[in-house]
């Protein structure tokens, strides 16, 4: 079972639900998909849920990392955060975060990936001039260092 805790307008919960099964949809505000009203930050954690997939707001992306990682330990399942690649970056985030619960593995996408829009922009759309990247917290890890790994175009399409 898989949780998407900021679902948005369901792009990454309706990928899930075609390739994992039953997916979890829930986001603090109502953008049209899955259950709004739910603050991942201070719910209680559904307990048939075995991991967490999402591309958080940048500015709580760590405290989405800490929460989920607390979450994850209960179950051993993964936490997979989409990001920036910059989000790397930062002495507090190098010093806390990253020293406190290190991801086990980070996967850059080696294209950059396409925007993500507002469902309601109807006009062009580009692609992004950011470069992202999954990391991923494994429940079970204590590893010093996270593996990295790349994700090619021809994945992308998976």
């Amino acid at each position: 079972m898989v949780w998407e805790p900021a679902c948005g307008d369901g792009a990454i919960s309706k990928i899930l639900k075609d390739n994992v099964g039953w997916v979890v949809s829930t986001d603090l505000y109502d953008w049209g998909y899955g259950k709004s009203g739910i603050d991942f930050l201070t719910c209680d954690f559904p307990e048939f849920v075995g991991h967490i997939v999402t591309n958080p707001p940048f500015k709580l992306s760590t405290e989405f990392a800490y929460r989920g990682v607390e979450l994850i330990r209960k179950t051993g399942g993964k936490l997979c955060l989409l990001n920036r690649l910059q989000w790397l970056e930062g002495q507090k985030r190098g010093s806390t975060l990253f020293k406190d619960i290190p991801p086990s593995r980070i996967w850059v996408f080696s294209k950059r990936i396409p925007r993500m829009h507002n469902p309601t922009f109807d006009g062009k759309k580009t692609t992004s001039m950011m470069a992202f990247a999954w990391f991923v917290w494994d429940g079970e890890y204590l590893g010093e260092y996270p593996q990295l790994g790349w994700i090619s175009p021809e994945e992308m399409k998976k």
